[in-house]
């Protein structure tokens, strides 16, 4: 996948991935539309580089073919001395 290599490298790469009837949740933030997620991110993600390293990716089908996506794994931030665990779900 090109995410998480894009989003850690230079996160503004990423807007394509968005559309404006796209919903993101972000530590209980609730997020609508490309701009509001890239500004957000512009804003409050204060790291400038990450190496993320997915280890579980889930896929399930959902109804109208659409397609459930879970990401499990480690991002090793910028300036930290120990990854983290992360998680995300795609839709």
């Amino acid at each position: 996948g090109q995410y998480y290599p894009l989003y850690g490298a230079n996160r503004a790469s990423v807007a394509g991935v968005y559309r404006e009837n796209s919903l993101m949740t972000y530590q209980g933030r609730q997020l609508q539309g490309v701009t509001n997620i890239m500004t957000f991110f512009a804003e409050n993600v204060t790291f400038n580089a990450a190496n993320f390293q997915a280890e579980d990716v889930d896929c399930h089908p959902t109804q109208g073919n659409g397609v459930l996506v879970v990401v499990n794994g480690l991002v090793a931030v910028e300036g930290e001395t120990r990854p983290i665990r992360f998680n995300d779900t795609f839709i």
